[in-house]
């Protein structure tokens, strides 16, 4: 398993009107591509919408 620190760009509704929210968080995996897919899915379970990802290998 290798970690990665991934950093979200992702935009989320209430009331009817859309926020973003920028934040970074380390996951373990794989590969990237895993990486990503997991917390995608973990981000659309909580709600937000418009996922923008870049990942890098944590050393």
């Amino acid at each position: 398993m290798k970690k990665f620190e991934i950093h979200i760009s992702a935009s989320y509704i209430s009331g009817g009107v859309e926020y973003w929210n920028a934040f970074t968080e380390y996951v373990e995996a794989a590969n990237k591509t895993e990486a990503k897919k997991n917390l995608r899915a973990e981000l659309r379970e909580d709600g937000y919408k418009k996922i923008e990802m870049d990942a890098l290998l944590v050393a």
